[in-house]
């Protein structure tokens, strides 16, 4: 069957390795996780299970409070390596980047609430 065939999400088998397809043209790694680019006109093996493709497909999702706690982290320590840097680097230029990390995380909560 040719990958551009196949429906989002559909579980299926290329280069002996189990992937889902996330868009027209992407598939995730089932194993790895990693993404790829697929051709719609390449030949896959479809895997035949709906429970298999439900599990992949639920895999990967997070709440919002595991992505928040996620993400307060990664900020956390964004801030602490600015904090290392600040005694080396210009005041103004820390500020300026303190500033710009403040409204990305602004942004960032924003989207996701």
């Amino acid at each position: 069957m040719k990958f551009g065939k196949l429906k989002i999400g559909a579980v299926f088998i290329v280069d002996g390795e189990k992937h889902v397809k996330t868009s027209p043209m992407i598939a995730r790694c089932e194993k790895t996780g990693a993404q790829k680019f697929v051709r719609r006109s390449v030949e896959v093996e479809a895997f035949d299970s709906k429970e298999a493709t439900k599990a992949a497909l639920n895999k990967r999702s997070l709440s919002q409070t595991e992505v928040l706690d996620a993400f307060s982290e990664f900020y956390r320590q964004c801030e602490q390596c600015l904090q290392k840097f600040a005694p080396e680097a210009d005041k103004q230029l820390v500020h300026s980047v303190q500033t710009q990390l403040a409204e990305a995380k602004q942004r960032f909560l924003a989207k996701i609430s």
